[in-house]
């Protein structure tokens, strides 16, 4: 499912921490849940709790990618703008 930005599924590089609001007993519920758990299975739920999903729909990358492009390449990003603007008819005017 896609969110307001058009971001859609996918692996992020920077993921953004999701806050939500847990009532304390609830916390302390699962805290001793997963204490319970075997080692292995422990650091599985770590990771997937670590972990999200996000990718990007549309012609040009999310923004902020633009920045991460330029970071591996010098001027990664003014390169892909300007062949979205050969390539995309409705970036050419």
């Amino acid at each position: 499912m896609g969110s307001e930005d058009g971001r859609q599924g996918g692996a992020s590089p920077a993921p953004k921490p999701v806050q939500a609001e847990l009532d304390p007993a609830q916390v302390q519920s699962l805290v001793e849940q997963l204490a319970q758990l075997p080692e292995k299975q422990q650091r599985q739920v770590g990771a997937l709790l670590r972990s999200q999903v996000v990718s990007y729909r549309g012609p040009l990358p999310a923004p902020e990618d633009f920045q991460r492009y330029n970071q591996v390449l010098d001027g990664a990003a003014e390169r892909i703008l300007r062949e979205s603007c050969v390539s995309l008819p409705e970036f050419s005017r």
